[in-house]
């Protein structure tokens, strides 16, 4: 495992994207889902990014997308400063700096898109996550409790968000 490539997503990631996403979800305790994301979302995702030119960072260890960064305008008319980020990272190339990053990627971009507001919801037992985005000037603004059930066992969802004027 060698040098990591970021850059913005083209349609020849859609499938790694799609893997990727695949192997974050089957840990069970990052994406907020109980099933592995359908194929189809993540080609509906990756193409309205390419196609709305909206922030997609991708992370490349040679040819294969180990993780990915997005920011996506939230689908409220009240609201098009407003985007939200999803990131992930296959379990073999974490803890290398590689979310960080990709964060610092993708919150660049979408600065640059137009976003003033960029919000996030992550699970309260992701703890390394949680401090990451606090390391990258989120502040928590609420706390869903026990909104999610996975397995049987109930997570608490921190939403947090980072404003710039």
């Amino acid at each position: 495992m060698g040098q990591v490539l970021l850059r913005q997503i083209r349609a020849t990631d859609i499938e790694g994207f799609h893997a990727a996403r695949c192997t974050v979800a089957r840990d069970r305790r990052r994406l907020a889902t109980n099933e592995l994301p359908p194929r189809e979302h993540a080609v509906a995702l990756a193409t309205r990014s390419i196609d709305g030119g909206w922030p997609f960072i991708v992370a490349l260890g040679g040819e294969t997308l180990v993780g990915y960064c997005d920011v996506s305008p939230i689908p409220r008319k009240a609201a098009p400063h407003v985007g939200e980020l999803g990131i992930a990272i296959v379990p073999e190339w974490r803890d290398r700096g590689i979310g960080r990053r990709l964060m610092i990627a993708a919150l660049d971009a979408g600065w640059r898109y137009g976003f003033s507001r960029i919000q996030l919801s992550v699970y309260a037992s992701n703890e390394r996550a949680v401090a990451l985005y606090r390391k990258m000037d989120f502040i928590e603004e609420g706390r869903l409790r026990r909104s999610v059930q996975v397995d049987g066992v109930f997570h608490d969802e921190i939403l947090m968000a980072i404003v710039r004027d």
